[in-house]
Formats: C-alpha cells, structure tokens, sequence
C-alpha cells in the first residue's frame, strides 16, 4: 500500500499535468487499484471533483477503487496554517476554528453531491481521521449512496512530533513493545463493528511506525520489520480489512525511496513481503499456542490457506529464545523454515538468505531449513531480533515471491493524493 504525493491543490488540473499523467503511467505498470484523495481545504467541490474526473478518466478502466474525502479533518481545528485555503469571511473567524464533525459532515455532503455528479458510480472512502472517535466516524454516515463504503482512520504506534519524555516518543524498545501493536490494533474496537454495522470496510489508511517521522532520527533497526509483521496480524485479527503503508518520498520511514542508483529498501519492505505471502487471498489467521524457553518473549501467528499452514514466529527482544508450537493437526511432519535476520545493519537484512536489491528485484541463493516435526511439537531456535517462517506441509518456493512489487497482487489497493 501507498501514498504519492504530488502537485499543490488547485480548482482543475488538465489531463496532460504531469502528476496525472505519473499516476497513470504507474497504474499502467502495477497491477492495483487506487483510492484517490480530493482536498477537502481548499473548499471547492466542484473544483475537486473535476479533479477526480481527470483522473478517472486518466487511468486505466476500473482502477480508481474510490475517492477519499479530506484527509484528518479532526485537526483542522488545530492547523491554523490552513486558514489560508479558504477566503476569509469579514466579521467572521478563521474557518479552522472550531471545525467540527458538524462542519466536516456540511462539507463531506458538498463534496460527495459534487464527486458522484461526474463519477456516477464510484465509491467514497472517509472520514480519514487520526482517531477512532464516534462523533467523527458518524459525520459522513446516514447519507444512503453517498455515505462512504471504506471507513478510514490513521494508526501509528509512535509520533516524534512529541517530547522524549513521552511514552509515545520513537524508540527500539517501545517500537518492539506489545503496545505498539497490540493496543494499537485494540484502539480501533468501536471502529470495525460500526464499519460492520453500516455496511462498510474499515481501513486504516495511513499506517506505519513512527509519525511526524521527517522531525527526528530514522529507526532503521530490522525491529520496524517485526513491528510491522506483528502490527499487522493484529489488525487482521482485530477485523480491519487493509491497510495503506505511509510512503512518502524522502522520509526516514518510508519502507523503500527511489534515487539515483535505483530503490533503498528499507527493513519494513520485507514485512510487507512476507505479510503478502501469508496473507493472500482465501488465508485465515488461526489460534497458536507456545511454550518453552524464552517463549514469553516469542510472538506466534499461524496462517491456514488452502490445505496449508504457515507459522511465523517474532522474537522482538535482544536475547536468543527457543519455543515448543504444538501442532496436533501434524503429527509427523517435515517443516522448511526461512529466516528473516539482519546480522549488520539494515543493509545486511536477509529473508530466506535473500535481499531486495536497487532493481527491486531478489538477490543472493534462496536459503532455507528442514526441520522434523515429531509427536505434533515443533521446537524452533530465533536468534535476537529476528522472524522465522515456517511452511508446514508445503513446498518452499524456489525464490521469495514478492519483491518491491508486493502490492501489486490483483485485490492490491494503493491511495493517491496531492501534498498539502
């Protein structure tokens, strides 16, 4: 999942301005569908929505999945910055003020009425909020057709736009703690039963480790790879349906950047990986169990997917552990084991003995372990910070399947929007 940025808002853009026409080149060449963002800021609906016609019209047959609806709304209150945006009416105050769900359902309405004026048939994704707030995810809703189909909220587990002090300040330990991914799935328990109940999809669409991430040093470390992993697992358990990694060109949590040589890849792009290879469609998340030395400090996820299981296994912590995964279903088995490890920096992240080179593309001699599974119990070794995936009764591929291309698996969605 991705974000690209582009030009500053603007009433029309004409079909040949080059942000339209990268954004279509890309969607010619990545097999995806994609959500666009209109600037709700700018307070021009018609404007905006000749905007998402042009871009409509631009890309491929069927490929815009939906039109977003502003983009954090519940902070406009607070970024007087964007007063601007909006001619400033005389004896009135500065139309952030005081922005609220009141105000964002006024301007969703004038938006969505503008929007499916051009594009009968497409769908809206909103309200696009930092926050799982009721008042907030009820704004856009009761609307018939124009309510949206793809509920969205931002999650990140920490934010350098706060004091170090802070428990929520970037840091490895509280990257790797539960907190960051368990409680961060658990916030979003009102969200995925009200998306259900109106006949919605909760998405978060923008997702990553560290927000505000150009304010402060990057956490390259492979802990934002087994933060990743685990994250998203909880959110599939939670019952959210996808999520948007937050890529935004030239920042330190981007999980890879586009130079001069070719693709940087992050440690992050490998969890977006391996989450793609268990992750495909028909695969359901099952109920593990561990024990044995060190376990506690093992995270366990098991994967069912057309007559095969797949575990993965996280050790979030400095210290080699051993675990013991019973798996009554097999009894007697043969298990191949891939590693994810990252031995000197994150140019030395390995999956599979594998890295994803500046083409994008898998690198070095596929690497894998065979291990016995006897009397249904799997004892397993993970070396510190470091992710083995496990196939039970199923061929190893001869390569890793995905590279920088993992999202672009058909039922992939990216989101597409202009800088504000």
């Amino acid at each position: 999942m991705a974000r690209a940025a582009g030009t500053p808002p603007t009433p029309t853009i004409p079909g040949g301005e080059p942000w339209v026409r990268n954004l279509a080149t890309l969607a010619s060449t990545v097999d995806t569908r994609m959500i666009l963002t209109v600037d709700l800021t700018v307070d021009r609906p018609d404007g905006e929505a000749a905007f998402a016609r042009t871009v409509a019209r631009a890309l491929p047959p069927r490929t815009l999945a939906a039109v977003e609806i502003g983009n954090e709304p519940d902070l406009y209150a607070g970024e007087p910055w964007l007063d601007g945006r909006r001619p400033r009416r005389p004896g009135r105050p500065p139309w952030t003020a005081g922005y609220t769900p009141s105000v964002y359902r006024h301007d969703y309405i004038r938006y969505a009425r503008a929007i499916r004026h051009v594009l009968p048939h497409v769908a809206f994704q909103a309200p696009d909020i930092t926050a799982s707030a009721p008042a907030w995810l009820q704004a856009p809703e009761g609307l018939g057709s124009l309510s949206p189909r793809l509920i969205a909220i931002h999650r990140y587990p920490l934010c350098y736009c706060l004091s170090p002090a802070s428990p929520l300040y970037p840091t490895v330990p509280r990257l790797l703690n539960y907190r960051a991914s368990a409680l961060l799935a658990s916030s979003l328990q009102f969200a995925v039963p009200y998306a259900a109940a109106h006949h919605a999809k909760l998405v978060v669409s923008e997702f990553n480790a560290i927000a505000s991430a150009g304010k402060g040093p990057p956490i390259r470390s492979i802990a934002t790879a087994l933060w990743g992993l685990d994250a998203m697992f909880e959110m599939v358990k939670e019952g959210v349906a996808g999520v948007d990694w937050h890529v935004r060109p030239g920042w330190p949590n981007s999980p890879f950047s586009f130079g001069p040589h070719g693709i940087t890849v992050a440690p992050e792009l490998y969890a977006m990986v391996i989450f793609a290879e268990l992750e495909r469609s028909g695969a359901r998340v099952l109920t593990t169990s561990t024990r044995g030395t060190g376990a506690s400090s093992i995270v366990l996820w098991a994967v069912s997917r057309a007559g095969h299981l797949a575990l993965l296994l996280l050790n979030k912590t400095p210290r080699p552990a051993a675990a013991t995964v019973n798996l009554p279903a097999n009894p007697d088995a043969v298990a191949t084991v891939r590693r994810l490890v990252q031995p000197a920096g994150p140019a030395s992240t390995r999956f599979g003995g594998q890295w994803i080179g500046p083409d994008g593309q898998w690198h070095g001699t596929p690497n894998s372990e065979t291990v016995a599974i006897a009397r249904g119990e799997l004892h397993l070794s993970l070396a510190p910070l470091s992710a083995a995936l496990v196939g039970v009764g199923a061929p190893t591929p001869a390569a890793n399947p995905y590279a920088i291309a993992a999202g672009s698996r058909p039922g992939a969605a990216a989101s597409a929007h202009r800088s504000t």
